[in-house]
């Protein structure tokens, strides 16, 4: 009877959920904030500074930085309001991206029940709440997860403006902004107003021939701004880091990095042939398990019904992978990082969900969902134990514990010293070192050491024995970012050889570390 009792309360509760998918969505969403609360707070890493007073002193300083700086303006201007409001310690900075990961999950359900089934949308939302790759850009003080919520916001808009354009005015200013956001972020957004645009060209009518003139506007802005940029800063083609966009990389993109944010195995695909992958049997077999999902969910978007959706769904995916592969081609080689194509993240699971949601055998459907459920709890677990090695991107250094060593707990508060590290490390430290001054300031500290950070060590030895001399100091530091490749511990074993020096305290933090030395 007992048994009886908990197998009806739980079918009530199953129609229940079936019956309210809005429920279901808030469960989803919740999911999500609670993947993103972990690592929100943990130290700044380079890159993030673009979003603090480090860059974004002043309005004068930002317009400069924006002219000379690689990046678009558009997420340096709103951070620099968004600091005058709110601060800029690291989960302020990161707020941003938290609040455009969620609303980016509840956009996309909302745009896949507009045109296809509640399953497939809360699939969907699912898959980018549990998904490391959104989970990552939702915690990163930067660009993307704004890119993406701003860019399905514009699919989203042109959507209803293609299909009710008796009460548009709203819709036009909401795909405006969201174009005009995403196109003064990233460079590649281009690919977008170029798509949108010609799909405009297709049944023209009164709102696609004005979503026409947005976009020209749109386009004569951007290219106003680089004329300006170009004239009075510098214009960035290209960097170290890039890579050319080939087949392979798509492949490793879909099929690695968006399935598991390379969370589950270590495979050097930026530099790899397709036999490097054949190496692993569970890498095969998983790319395989998951091509033949989205190549059904593929099939299934171009015999969608309630067209253009589908065909549209494949556009918005293979759009900017198309516009990289075509780069390469015009004479820019290197132009391809992962990110770069993190845009294309929620239209790669709308088909994804599609082909789970379109298997017309039940068992077969409930099967491939499970699975995809465990899969997915088996990548969560591994992206959240690895500390300290590469997943998604460069694991985040802990500068903030290095901070604490080098500014609080040093022994003696009032002995002067130097650091020497590497340049985007001195920049880091020289955040927090400022967090530091004012708090020594708010203890009413009457004396505050001088501490140098320098990074140009010139005849290496010999310039750190004239930089102590110059500036009077018996202490130094020597700080090695890991992931940086500074050279600073073959540095310090030189320095340990060296008659003048004496090591006294190494220290070690995630992906630092830390040579203390006197001199003799």
């Amino acid at each position: 009877m007992y048994f009886k009792k908990e197998a009806f309360h739980l079918r009530y509760f199953t129609e229940y959920l079936r019956s309210h998918p809005a429920v279901i969505l808030c469960l989803i969403l919740a999911l999500g904030v609670f993947l993103r609360i972990p690592n929100l707070n943990e130290s700044l890493w380079f890159d993030e500074l673009d979003a603090t007073h480090i860059w974004l002193g002043n309005l004068t300083q930002t317009w400069k930085y924006s002219l000379g700086g690689a990046h678009l303006p558009m997420h340096l201007y709103f951070m620099f309001f968004w600091g005058r409001l709110f601060g800029d310690s690291e989960i302020s900075v990161r707020m941003p991206s938290m609040i455009s990961g969620i609303l980016s999950i509840a956009l996309a359900y909302y745009i896949v029940l507009k045109h296809a089934d509640k399953k497939t949308a809360l699939l969907t939302a699912f898959f980018l709440a549990v998904s490391p790759v959104h989970i990552w850009y939702s915690q990163e003080a930067r660009h993307y997860a704004g890119l993406l919520f701003f860019l399905l916001l514009l699919a989203f808009s042109y959507y209803r403006l293609s299909e009710a354009p008796g009460r548009s005015l709203r819709w036009y200013l909401v795909y405006s902004v969201s174009l005009f956001f995403i196109v003064f972020s990233h460079y590649y957004a281009m690919a977008y107003l170029l798509l949108i645009s010609v799909m405009c060209l297709f049944k023209m009518g009164r709102v696609k021939r004005n979503l026409l003139l947005i976009n020209s506007g749109i386009l004569a802005c951007f290219l106003l701004y680089h004329l300006f940029k170009f004239k009075h800063g510098f214009v960035l083609a290209g960097a170290d880091y890039l890579r050319p966009f080939t087949l392979l990389e798509l492949w490793m993109l879909f099929f690695n990095w968006f399935i598991s944010g390379n969370s589950l195995w270590d495979i050097s695909f930026c530099y790899s042939n397709i036999t490097t992958v054949f190496r692993y049997p569970f890498v095969v077999f998983t790319q395989a398990f998951f091509t033949l999902i989205f190549f059904y969910g593929f099939i299934m978007n171009l015999k969608e019904s309630r067209k253009p959706y589908g065909v549209n769904t494949i556009a918005f995916l293979f759009s900017l992978p198309a516009f990289l592969l075509i780069l390469p081609l015009v004479g820019f080689p290197h132009t391809y990082i992962e990110r770069a194509a993190y845009m294309t993240l929620p239209f790669f699971f709308m088909i994804l969900a599609k082909g789970i949601t379109a298997i017309k055998l039940r068992t077969l459907r409930v099967v491939t969902l499970l699975a995809i459920i465990g899969f997915n709890i088996i990548v969560l677990t591994k992206y959240y134990t690895k500390q300290e090695e590469w997943t998604v991107y460069k694991q985040n250094p802990d500068w903030r514990s290095a901070a604490d060593y080098l500014f609080y707990n040093r022994g003696n508060p009032q002995e002067d010293f130097v650091i020497f590290t590497s340049y985007p490390s001195k920049l880091v430290l020289t955040y927090y070192k400022e967090r530091y001054i004012k708090y020594m300031h708010k203890k009413g500290a009457d004396y505050l050491p001088y501490l140098k950070i320098s990074f140009d060590v010139k005849d290496k030895e010999q310039g750190i024995y004239r930089t102590m001399k110059d500036n009077n100091s018996q202490i130094c530091y020597l700080v090695e970012d890991l992931y940086w490749q500074s050279g600073f511990c073959e540095l310090a074993t030189r320095l340990i050889k060296d008659s003048r020096f004496q090591l006294v305290d190494i220290k070690f933090f995630k992906a630092i570390t830390i040579f203390k030395f006197y001199l003799n």
